[in-house]
C-alpha cells in the first residue's frame, strides 16, 4: 500500500529464518514504507529502545514467547513498560495458546501464531493484522506518565478548537464499513472523530470535550459535518443503510437528549433511520437506569442503539437483554482469542449470537482482520463483521471513492458530481 503511513517495526525474534519469511512477505507489500529492524533477544531490544527517548522509536513490536533470555511473558511485560506507544504483536507456537492469550490481558494488540496463516493473500493479511493492532494501541492507548504539561494542555485545548475558524482543519474523521458476513453486503459505516493537532485518540477527545463542558457542542458539530456527506452518498446511491457514531454515556443524561437530536437530525436532512448510535458496554449498563427514557425514544423514532465491546462479561449481557437495544458489536478479544482456536471464547461466541437471535437484535464481530477470522464468523453464525479484512478507517474521500467500487449506483438523472470532502 504506497498509500498508507510509513511505519516503523521491531522484531524481537531468535530464529533467523522467522525474521527473513517474515520481512519477504511484509516488504512485499509495505515495500519503502516499511522501516524493519531485527533483533535476537530481549536485552537487545531493550538497550535500542534506550536510546533516544524523546519519542516512540517504534510503531510496532514484534516479539516471540520464545526468546533464549526471556520465556513467556516476561519480554512483553518488559516491552510493555519500555515502549508504551507501540503496538504489541505476539509471535506463539501452537502450544502457546494460553500464554497468548495472557499476552492480550497485559496490553499486547493481537497474536500472531506460526505457521503464519495459510491464505492466498498471506502477507496482505500479516500487513493487516499488524496494522490493526496499531490502530487499536492509538484509539486505547493511555498518555504516557512523562508526557510534558505543554503537550497535554495542547491535547486538551483540541477540544475547544471546534469553535475556532479551524475547525475544518483541527479534527480527522475516519469511516470504516461494516458487512453482512455471508455475502459480503454493506450495511452501515462507522464514524470516527480524531485530532490532526495533537496524538489523540478518539476516546481521549471525548473525554477532553467532556471535561471542558463542550462534549454536546464537539457531538453536534460532527453530525453537522457528516450530514451532508451521506446526503450526497444517498443521492448517489451508494450510501449504506446505516451511518454510526459513538456517544458518551454522559449525552444520554442532557436533559432532554433525544428531542433535541431528533430536531437537529431533522433540520440536517437526515433520516432517523438513517443512523445508529454506539455506547460501550460498561458505560451503557452504568447509564441505564437514567437513561432508558432518552435511549427508548430514540429507538421509537427510527435511531437504531448498540452495545459495544460485548461479551467480556455474562453478568454484563443479561443486563443488556433488559435495556432497549438493536444490537451489540462484540470486544475484539474474543475475535483474537477465536484466532488461537480457544473452544471457550468460541463457545462465548456462540452464546451470545444465541442471545441476540432470542432477543431479535443484531450482532457484529470488530477486529476482524485477516481471512480466517471472517471464516470463523461465518461458522459460528455472527450475522455482520468489521475490520480491516473488509476496509481500514479511511477518508470520506477515500470511503466514497471505495463504495463507488463497491455498490453499483444507483440510476440518476443528474451527472455524477465530485464526492464531498469531510
Amino acid at each position: 500500500m504506497s498509500s498508507s503511513k510509513p511505519i516503523r517495526l521491531l522484531l524481537v525474534e531468535d530464529s533467523f529464518a522467522v525474521a527473513r519469511e517474515l520481512q519477504t512477505l511484509l516488504r512485499g507489500v509495505e515495500g519503502d514504507a516499511l522501516v524493519f529492524e531485527h533483533v535476537e533477544t530481549l536485552g537487545q531490544a531493550l538497550k535500542l529502545l534506550g536510546r533516544g527517548r524523546a519519542r516512540a522509536r517504534f510503531d510496532c513490536l514484534l516479539v516471540s514467547l520464545r526468546l533464549s533470555d526471556a520465556e513467556g511473558l516476561v519480554a512483553v511485560r518488559r516491552l510493555r513498560t519500555s515502549e508504551p506507544d507501540a503496538a504489541i504483536v505476539v509471535l506463539a507456537a501452537p502450544d502457546d495458546r494460553a500464554l497468548a492469550l495472557e499476552s492480550l490481558r497485559l496490553g499486547a494488540q493481537d497474536v500472531l501464531v506460526n505457521p503464519w496463516l495459510r491464505t492466498a493473500d498471506v502477507a496482505q493479511d500479516l500487513q493487516r493484522l499488524i496494522r490493526g493492532a496499531m490502530d487499536s494501541r492509538r484509539s486505547n492507548a493511555s498518555r504516557p506518565a512523562e508526557a510534558s504539561t505543554q503537550g497535554a494542555t495542547a491535547d486538551a485545548s483540541v477540544a475547544s478548537s471546534v469553535f475556532t475558524r479551524d475547525e475544518e482543519s483541527a479534527f480527522d474523521l475516519r469511516f470504516q464499513p461494516w458487512a453482512r458476513t455471508v455475502d459480503g453486503s454493506i450495511h452501515g459505516i462507522e464514524v470516527t472523530l480524531g485530532s490532526r493537532a495533537a496524538q489523540v485518540s478518539p476516546r481521549e477527545l471525548l473525554s477532553a470535550a467532556e471535561s471542558r463542558g463542550e462534549l454536546d457542542a464537539l457531538s453536534r458539530w460532527l453530525l453537522r459535518r457528516v450530514a451532508p456527506l451521506w446526503i450526497e452518498w444517498r443521492r448517489l446511491g451508494i450510501a449504506p443503510p446505516r451511518l454510526a457514531l459513538n456517544v458518551a454515556p454522559s449525552e444520554l443524561h442532557a436533559r432532554n437528549f433525544a428531542a433535541s437530536r431528533l430536531a437537529l437530525i431533522d433540520e440536517l436532512g437526515l433520516r432517523p433511520r438513517d443512523l445508529q448510535i454506539e455506547l460501550a458496554e460498561d458505560a451503557l449498563i452504568g447509564a441505564a437506569v437514567k437513561a432508558h427514557g432518552e435511549l427508548q425514544a430514540l429507538r421509537d423514532a427510527g435511531v437504531r442503539v448498540i452495545a459495544d465491546n460485548v461479551g467480556r462479561s455474562q453478568v454484563a449481557l443479561l443486563a443488556l437483554g433488559r435495556l432497549p437495544l438493536d444490537g451489540v458489536k462484540l470486544d475484539i478479544a474474543l475475535i483474537q482469542s477465536i484466532r488461537l482456536q480457544e473452544r471457550a471464547s468460541r463457545a462465548a461466541v456462540r452464546g451470545i449470537v444465541g442471545f441476540c437471535e432470542e432477543l431479535g437484535i443484531q450482532c457484529c464481530a470488530v477486529g476482524v482482520e485477516v481471512e480466517p477470522d471472517a471464516t470463523v464468523c461465518r461458522e459460528l453464525g455472527v450475522p455482520y463483521i468489521q475490520g480491516y479484512w473488509l476496509a481500514r478507517p479511511q477518508t470520506s474521500k477515500a470511503m466514497g471513492e471505495w463504495l463507488m467500487r463497491w455498490l453499483p449506483p444507483a440510476p440518476r438523472a443528474t451527472p455524477e458530481a465530485p464526492l464531498a470532502s469531510v
